[in-house]
């Protein structure tokens, strides 16, 4: 019988744990954007009737640009409220956001931890802006900018975001309104229904941000 070293063995079974972890978490990742893109398409066809998709993308930009963010969708708050809470379980939520850090335990963090994190002075700050989101740098928008390089919008998000930290909701809806083509693909889709999930808990009084102490 050939003798099989018992290290080979170890690395080979950690190694194929580490994949089926990585799969069953992108699996996770993708059913969640599932719910929240058909949620935001039903909340936009709830408020401004039945449209071709793509007409009611533009009518809510649209709406967004001239009421300059003061927009009133029609939100089921329950079931936004229901696919939010799948945001803080399985360790999806920071794929996607942020979490917060407090000023004051800023210095005694290690690097990696600051790095995908936000930094408010003090707890009874407001939650930064309400006229865009901060989306977390090496998870969903570095993997869609790697996954869709001919999609412009994925694209120019993906730079803006680089350079300011944040996506602001008002120049998503400009960047659509003067390229309404980049429609008709599922990634920016996808992508508007991430961008604008804060948007939609921020309307419906509903929690958004999570704290570096709480566990997804």
């Amino acid at each position: 019988m050939k003798y099989v070293n018992p290290r080979f063995v170890i690395v080979l079974t950690l190694t194929f744990l580490l994949l089926q972890s990585k799969s069953g978490g992108a699996q996770n990742h993708r059913s969640l954007i599932c719910e929240m893109d058909s949620f935001f398409r039903q909340t936009l066809i709830v408020t401004y009737g039945e449209l071709a998709d793509e007409q009611l993308y533009l009518k809510f930009f649209s709406d967004y640009i001239e009421k300059r963010g003061v927009v009133r969708l029609n939100i089921d708050r329950e079931e936004l409220n229901k696919i939010n809470k799948s945001l803080f379980i399985d360790r999806v939520y920071t794929y996607f956001f942020p979490k917060i850090i407090f000023a004051d335990e800023f210095e005694s963090l290690p690097a990696d931890e600051i790095r995908n994190s936000l930094i408010f002075l003090g707890k009874k700050d407001n939650l930064l802006t309400k006229y865009g989101v901060y989306l977390t740098g090496e998870g969903y928008i570095e993997d869609l900018k790697i996954r869709n390089q001919s999609n412009p919008f994925v694209f120019e998000l993906y730079e803006y975001r680089k350079l300011t930290g944040i996506v602001s909701y008002f120049y998503c809806a400009y960047f659509v309104m003067n390229n309404p083509g980049c429609l008709k693909v599922q990634s920016t889709r996808d992508l508007i229904a991430v961008i604008f999930w804060k948007f939609l808990c921020d309307q419906s009084e509903i929690r958004f941000y999570l704290t570096r102490h709480e566990s997804e």
